[in-house]
């Protein structure tokens, strides 16, 4: 049974005694080459934890986020792990995301991702809407210039986990209470363990155990409208031509909105029908 006590003027878990310190190791590298030939403008060398001022850092949720600053954490010298409470991988949460291209040069630049990682770019939305005589796909008065990549989010999520060397990424590993201890954070899983850390990033989504700790009075509230999101294999759809390669926003349909638009396959096909 967790006992509570006050500290800092905020309700933290009363947890057990910290554990002892264990050996630091920094096993990170770059995916483009050995440790050792990619410091660069960004910084990314493992490098000598003392010279670096390293921290003991525990990042909760390992989804992109939590993946994405754990090797950037991990390349700077730290000792990071990620607590996921997934005991499976996360690669079969379908859906699409956008981004710019900026952003995805970017990533490859960091060596976040592989240099011919799969994007489907696009250069026009569409907008539509149903009428009576076009029920189905309705009209498009209106396209907007854009510049966008459209990616598999599972896609991108192996790309990233694939960084984080496999002893640092923890799967099972819930969360149940953490505690400030001045000069670092304890945490206590659902399965007795305790960890200590002077840096924990919470990278857990909406319903974040750290906004839940830290603010407990704020919780969640219902703004009236759900969303769904999916992913139809193209060879599924009967006629391609009216999605073309082109997003579509429809509007003023269903009660609601729609957007579509196509993506690589989660294997990194761009090629029609094997999307």
């Amino acid at each position: 049974m967790v006992g509570w006590r006050q500290a800092h003027g905020r309700t933290w878990p009363h947890l057990p005694a910290r554990p002892q310190s264990r050996p630091q190791s920094h096993p990170w590298q770059s995916m483009a080459g050995p440790a050792g030939q990619q410091e660069g403008r960004h910084g990314l060398l493992p490098g000598n934890p003392e010279e670096r001022h390293a921290m003991k850092a525990a990042i909760i949720g390992g989804s992109l986020s939590g993946c994405m600053a754990a090797i950037l954490l991990g390349r700077a010298g730290h000792d990071v792990t990620v607590y996921e409470r997934s005991k499976s991988g996360l690669v079969g949460r379908g859906g699409g995301l956008t981004t710019s291209r900026k952003v995805l040069d970017e990533m490859k630049s960091r060596d976040l991702i592989d240099l011919d990682f799969p994007a489907s770019p696009v250069d026009t939305l569409r907008m539509c809407k149903r009428t009576e005589s076009a029920p189905y796909l309705g009209v498009n008065p209106l396209s907007a210039a854009i510049d966008m990549h459209c990616v598999h989010w599972g896609g991108l999520w192996r790309n990233l986990v694939q960084r984080v060397p496999s002893e640092r990424y923890r799967r099972g590993r819930t969360l149940a209470a953490a505690e400030n201890l001045g000069d670092g954070v304890r945490l206590v899983f659902e399965d007795g363990a305790v960890e200590d850390a002077g840096l924990v990033l919470f990278c857990d989504g909406y319903n974040s155990m750290g906004r839940l700790l830290l603010f407990p009075e704020v919780e969640p509230s219902y703004r009236g409208y759900l969303v769904w999101r999916g992913i139809l294999p193209d060879c599924e759809v009967a006629d391609h031509a009216p999605l073309a390669d082109h997003p579509r926003y429809s509007y003023v349909s269903i009660k609601g909105s729609f957007v579509s638009f196509v993506i690589p396959s989660i294997e990194g096909s761009a090629t029609p029908g094997q999307r």
